[in-house]
């Protein structure tokens, strides 16, 4: 509670989780609210994730990608590849492969082993973007 006092970003995003985890959804968002304006990376991909699922808030796209966005900003690596992944979508759909790749090579200057070895997997292979798209997001929701 003293580094709560304190204005520590890291405390106060904890007790967000703590929040959460006790399906106290207002208070989480009070906490991690708090820790994003202190410049919390972890606080903003939580938001990220709230505002994805519609967990105790109501479903925005564009509010999820700002705090995605703003965690990417921070280093946060998991924002980074749900970003890379948000806009491979956005690529499939749109045809703007050169986004794609831009993001991809992005994503594997990062320590994450997860998307280094998969995206180098995937492109010795030559898969397909959607059929990427589609394992990456199964892999990331625990289905595969």
């Amino acid at each position: 509670m003293r580094r709560i006092a304190k204005n520590d970003p890291d405390a106060i995003c904890e007790m967000g989780t703590r929040c959460y985890a006790v399906d106290d959804y207002a208070g989480a968002i009070e906490y991690f609210t708090k820790a994003t304006a202190l410049g919390s990376a972890q606080a903003h991909y939580q938001l990220s994730t709230m505002y994805n699922y519609g967990t105790g808030v109501e479903k925005d796209r564009k509010k999820e990608v700002y705090h995605l966005e703003e965690a990417t900003l921070k280093g946060h690596p998991k924002a980074r590849h749900n970003l890379a992944v948000m806009s491979m979508i956005t690529a499939a759909l749109t045809k703007q492969s050169n986004i794609l790749s831009s993001l991809l090579v992005r994503d594997m200057k990062i320590p994450w082993n997860f998307s280094k070895n998969f995206i180098k997997r995937e492109r010795s292979e030559r898969r397909s973007l959607l059929r990427l798209f589609v394992r990456t997001r199964l892999l990331s929701a625990g289905c595969y």
